[in-house]
């Protein structure tokens, strides 16, 4: 049985090498292939224009890494222009003529609140707390009342019990 299988793949080696002597002298007798149909060029391709280099002179070697890209040197930049001075900014327009007035102060040892009132409605502020409607924030509350600044670097000003 094993002799027969043996007779079997050797009769299918012996065609296979048969066939590829025959593609083999078929190659040798045509050694030119027949060139490929051109490939239709895409209208994008075609207008895109082709690199040109320049003619080097003789005995030059072409960059292996590419070309050094040098870039231009270009002009100073203008000095820019420096920002005119401002006139100093209108002082904020004190608490009380705002509508603003304190009606009581709260103490829990080392927490202190303000209670303060608006034709709007009343409050209870503490450090920190910025006074709705405007450009205040309360920086100190002590015993004669309630410290409010406008900015970091603003006049403290006193919005204290009416009299």
């Amino acid at each position: 049985m094993i002799r027969v299988l043996g007779v079997i793949a050797a009769l299918a080696a012996l065609v296979a090498a048969g066939f590829g002597a025959v593609e083999l002298r078929a190659a040798l007798a045509d050694p030119v292939p027949p060139r490929p149909a051109p490939a239709e060029i895409a209208p994008e391709a075609a207008a895109a224009p082709t690199p040109r280099t320049e003619p080097r002179p003789p005995g030059t070697w072409p960059a292996l890494f590419g070309a050094e890209d040098v870039p231009e040197p270009q002009p100073p930049a203008p000095p820019e222009p420096e920002a005119e001075p401002q006139p100093p900014a209108p002082p904020a327009p004190p608490l009380a003529s705002l509508g603003w007035s304190l009606k009581g102060l709260v103490s829990t040892g080392a927490a202190r609140w303000a209670i303060v009132a608006h034709p709007t409605g009343e409050r209870l502020l503490r450090v920190g707390d910025p006074i709705p409607d405007t450009d205040y924030t309360v920086s100190a509350i002590d015993v004669r009342g309630l410290w409010a600044v406008t900015g970091p670097g603003g006049d403290p000003q006193l919005l204290a019990f009416p009299e």
